[in-house]
């Protein structure tokens, strides 16, 4: 072999060599090698958290007493004839007592016929007011959302029985009545039932009667 196929031939082995370094370098080297910016980064500005905003309390609805809720409102009638018209169509116009039914009539005047008897209805009519007030009260999802409880309508006597809250009671923010004896408050009686309390009182008003009789009987003998 002479030098100057020799020298070619080294050459093309060299150039070769340098072109498939090249390829390797360029295919594994660059990915291998870690980017580093060459500008650093701008930090984030720090932000305080905004301090979370107390939820208002919603001020409780406290209504105390049937003509607190039984009003004329947004042009609807709901007062206690308002609503006996809508769900009673054939229900009487007047009182017993002659008092025409209108939206200023009263519990009162409900109870000249639907007070309760011992037997389960009213004095005047098929059905007493408890039995239908108590049940549209519970049931109803108006009721409940204007809080309504037991003591919307009701309050405990000294002796533990309810009386009726006829009028509407001015309350503080808890519903504490702010006059006392409250007005309007109706004692809950049943007609034709005589309880033990007075049939005691009764008996013992006629022992004392006898008694008193008989003392007066022995006076009287005594003189002659």
């Amino acid at each position: 072999m002479n030098n100057s196929n020799y020298f070619r031939t080294v050459l093309v082995l060299i150039t070769a060599l340098l072109f498939f370094i090249g390829l390797t370098i360029a295919a594994f080297g660059h990915g291998g090698m870690k980017h580093k910016s060459s500008s650093k980064e701008t930090p984030k500005p720090h932000h305080k958290p905004e301090p979370k905003k107390k939820k208002k309390k919603e001020k409780k609805l406290l209504y105390r007493g049937c003509p607190s809720c039984h009003i004329e409102s947004d042009g609807i009638d709901y007062t206690l004839w308002g609503d006996v018209k809508r769900v009673f169509r054939n229900h009487r116009v007047s009182a017993p007592s002659g008092k025409p039914l209108s939206s200023n009539t009263k519990v009162e005047t409900c109870l000249e016929c639907h007070a309760a008897k011992s037997n389960g209805k009213g004095i005047g009519a098929e059905r007493s007011l408890r039995d239908i007030v108590h049940p549209a009260h519970l049931f109803s999802k108006d009721f409940q959302e204007l809080n309504g409880t037991c003591f919307s309508c009701h309050n405990v006597e000294w002796d533990g029985r309810l009386v009726l809250l006829s009028r509407k009671v001015d309350t503080n923010s808890k519903g504490i009545p702010k006059k006392l004896p409250i007005p309007g408050a109706l004692p809950i009686r049943t007609y034709g039932y005589v309880s033990m309390n007075i049939f005691i009182g009764a008996v013992s008003a006629l022992g004392l009667l006898n008694l008193l009789t008989l003392g007066l009987a022995y006076r009287r003998k005594d003189k002659s």
